[in-house]
């Protein structure tokens, strides 16, 4: 039996995958309860870009652009990038805007829970 942490994680690997899921399917792949994944949803959707969507297109998502594992940039380094970016050419700013996009943390999206 996985603890909590493991599970988050799995849960975690499973959304990156898939991008998109309901409550049941990840409840029966990882042999918890559906309020054992809604409460699991709600604490990592406090640190990753994970949303819940009701209705007929409804379930769980994660941000399509987040990575897990990936090292993002911190918030001073984008700062940095950001202030350099005004001094620079219109190629080199598309450069900059591509590596911003690439490195900076997915915005956390505010859903339906």
């Amino acid at each position: 039996m996985q603890s909590t942490t493991e599970r988050r994680m799995s849960l975690l690997e499973i959304l990156c995958r898939r991008k998109k899921d309901s409550l049941i399917s990840l409840a029966s792949d990882l042999g918890v309860s559906v309020r054992t994944i809604r409460t699991d949803i709600e604490v990592l959707a406090c640190t990753y870009p994970i949303y819940t969507v009701t209705g007929p297109q409804g379930g769980i998502y994660i941000d399509k652009r987040f990575k897990f594992g990936m090292i993002y940039m911190s918030s001073e380094q984008i700062d940095l990038l950001m202030r350099l970016n005004e001094e620079l050419s219109d190629k080199d700013k598309k450069i900059m805007q591509s590596i911003l996009d690439t490195y900076m943390r997915p915005a956390i999206k505010k859903g339906d829970n």
